[in-house]
């Protein structure tokens, strides 16, 4: 059974004709003649319509409104170096799982070593020391799972 169709590929339309073959049916010749490729049919106008396309209007630039002077407001921003005793609070910058853990409480780091090493997606990502120091605590053990925000050690 032979089937027309009418393809249009790039707005150019091509009339193919498709054969249906059984299964088990055998070719009945024992050459085979390549078929010369059949020159694009220009479709009449009237059939070509493309499809409308929506289009987002850009949100016209204004300037930013000022905060009603009710609104209460927000708590100031946590320093990057927090001195006194409390020492500095390095959080995971991403959830993943702690592959490694490359200090220990009690050990000298300084700004820019390898704290830990974040397993995410398939890609180890380094944490690195935000500071000079002295390791007072660690918070997670290798192959723990960490979430952003989670506490990994803190720098005195």
């Amino acid at each position: 059974m032979i089937k027309n169709y009418r393809v249009t590929i790039d707005e150019v339309v091509y009339e193919v004709s498709v054969e249906e073959l059984n299964e088990g049916a055998k070719e009945t010749t024992s050459q085979s003649t390549p078929s010369q490729p059949a020159a694009p049919t220009p479709a009449p106008k009237a059939t070509l319509k493309a499809a409308p396309v929506p289009v987002r209007k850009a949100a016209p630039a204004s300037a930013p409104k000022a905060a009603p002077a009710s609104a209460p407001k927000a708590a100031p921003a946590k320093p990057a170096f927090e001195g006194g005793a409390g020492g500095k609070e390095i959080t995971a910058p991403l959830p993943g799982n702690m592959w490694k853990v490359k200090v220990s409480a009690g050990q000298q780091v300084k700004r820019g070593d390898v704290l830990f090493i974040i397993e995410a997606m398939k890609m180890e990502n380094e944490i690195f020391a935000p500071c000079d120091g002295t390791i007072a605590s660690v918070s997670v053990s290798e192959g723990a799972a960490v979430n952003t925000g989670d506490l990994l050690c803190v720098i005195k």
